[in-house]
């Protein structure tokens, strides 16, 4: 309770800090302990503490589209991926909470050790640079690929 939130640690598994603090962003500029902040005055203020249907399904549109995330690629890399599961809904829900990588030209380590903020707060790397990254010219590599 003192000190997972700030690792990015979820409480349990029908709360997600990560959720929590990407849908109030007043309680993440603050610092504030999502699941306290929820039990407090969310629960009373109907804050929302987890995606809705369109959020999930804006994420998986993003993923589907990025340039980055590379279906066949990501299918013959992962034993757990089978051809029965949807790549996409794969990484989404499994795959990056592993951190495999969406395809050969993104590093979901790599991405993490160059921005420590986004593994803080337990988001996914790719759609972190997707939607912030990519325009804040945020780094992707450690180093030289090659």
């Amino acid at each position: 309770m003192l000190t997972g939130y700030a690792k990015g640690y979820n409480p349990g598994p029908d709360f997600s800090t990560y959720e929590y603090y990407e849908c109030n962003k007043d309680v993440k500029e603050d610092k504030e302990n999502p699941l306290v902040h929820y039990e407090l005055f969310g629960r009373k203020e109907k804050r929302k503490f987890k995606f809705s249907d369109e959020e999930i399904q804006a994420n998986y549109e993003l993923i589907s589209n990025s340039p980055l995330f590379d279906k066949d690629w990501y299918e013959s890399s992962y034993n757990d991926v089978g051809d029965e599961i949807d790549p996409v809904f794969h990484y989404l829900n499994i795959g990056y909470a592993k951190g495999y990588d969406p395809g050969p030209d993104f590093s979901t380590f790599e991405y993490y050790e160059c921005n420590k903020d986004v593994r803080k707060y337990g988001m996914n790397a790719l759609i972190h640079y997707e939607k912030y990254g990519r325009k804040e010219n945020r780094f992707i590599w450690i180093s030289d690929k090659n």
